[in-house]
């Protein structure tokens, strides 16, 4: 007569071993034990001969070694691989990487190109160009000096969204993900204000335009006026707020969410760029040229600046790892930096 164990003897785990053992013919380690220990109730009688799974003796108590994960075998049983079936391979070809960074720069190009002929229209004085912003300026300046309260809120929007506050904002910015150890997304934020900064001031002191005079100022700027300092920096400030923050939203907890968000970031990084650059024409210290020109300027050192970052994560790092403590913090902003700039969706 076959000996039976009762089943007060057998704990769970050996049961749920024995099955592994008689079904698919390996040895599982102690530790895959408490996987399935949840699937108690559906495993109770999985024999063969239609015996309750603890019938067969007990597996042995010898610790067996977990052999090594193979890409091309499954995790739960020793099977041949399946025809075609490569294995989980960590998804970082270069292709992605090449279009990528063929998207940055053909965006870069296309914004220059706007760009370039603003800039030869304001060299050759074209006369339709000069009656345009003419026209524009005498009308919002004439609008903004017969209401007080309205050039009083211009001026403050202008003075909390200058150049000034916002490149303290990207500072800031850069310092903490520097100190969270997203290094190379730190001097990516801080050459490209940078970069735009000089690029600004040099086509200022090249062309030299002068700016609109009135009878009666509503403000006062200083320097020359093409291209718009204030719809420059904040170009260059929102756009790289923007990509900083962006990879963080994909932390939200439901999708829904995560697009509100987003769409949230871009119209304020949309709003602040545009609202900044018409402040400017109705305070009367810019022609629309101006402002369109920092907008398609630092729009274009954005795009450029984020191809040549996506040329240097290419490439392997060669600073020391950062430390434990801040390395998943390095690795969640310095490698979600890619899909902010070009996003998937």
């Amino acid at each position: 007569m076959r000996h039976r164990f009762r089943q007060a003897g057998r704990t769970t785990s050996d049961r749920l071993r024995n099955v592994s053992n008689r079904r698919y013919g390996v040895t599982w380690p102690v530790s895959i034990d408490r996987r399935y220990a949840h699937r108690r109730h559906r495993r109770r009688r999985c024999g063969r001969s239609g015996e309750p799974a603890w019938v067969a003796g007990p597996a042995p108590r010898s610790v067996v070694p977990r052999p090594a994960r193979d890409l091309g075998t499954s995790r739960h049983c020793s099977e041949p691989p399946r025809p075609g079936y490569a294995g989980r391979v960590p998804r970082r070809p270069d292709s992605e990487l090449g279009l990528r960074l063929t998207l940055a720069a053909v965006a870069a190009v296309l914004l220059l190109v706007p760009f370039t002929v603003l800039v030869l229209l304001v060299a050759t004085a074209w006369p339709p160009l000069l009656t345009l912003d003419a026209d524009l300026a005498a009308r919002l300046h004439a609008g903004t000096s017969a209401n007080p309260t309205l050039a009083g809120a211009l001026q403050l929007w202008t003075d909390v969204f200058g150049p000034g506050p916002l490149r303290v904002a990207v500072g800031a910015a850069a310092g903490w993900l520097w100190w969270r150890g997203a290094r190379r997304v730190a001097l990516w934020a801080v050459v490209t204000m940078v970069a735009g900064g000089l690029l600004g001031a040099g086509l200022k002191l090249l062309l030299g335009r002068d700016r609109p005079e009135f009878l009666d100022p509503v403000s006062h700027a200083a320097g020359y006026s093409f291209p718009s300092g204030h719809a420059l920096t904040a170009a260059l400030g929102a756009g790289v707020l923007l990509l900083i923050f962006l990879p963080f939203v994909r932390h939200a907890a439901a999708v829904r969410t995560q697009r509100l968000t987003r769409c949230a970031l871009v119209a304020a990084a949309l709003i602040v760029a545009v609202v900044t650059g018409l402040t400017r024409i109705a305070l009367g210290v810019h022609w629309l040229s101006d402002v369109v020109a920092g907008w398609t300027l630092g729009a274009a050192v954005v795009a450029a600046t984020t191809a040549a970052f996506a040329t240097w994560r290419g490439q392997p790092a060669r600073r020391p790892a950062s430390r434990p403590a801040h390395r998943s913090a390095a690795q969640a902003v310095d490698g979600a930096f890619d899909e902010a700039a070009h996003p998937d969706e």
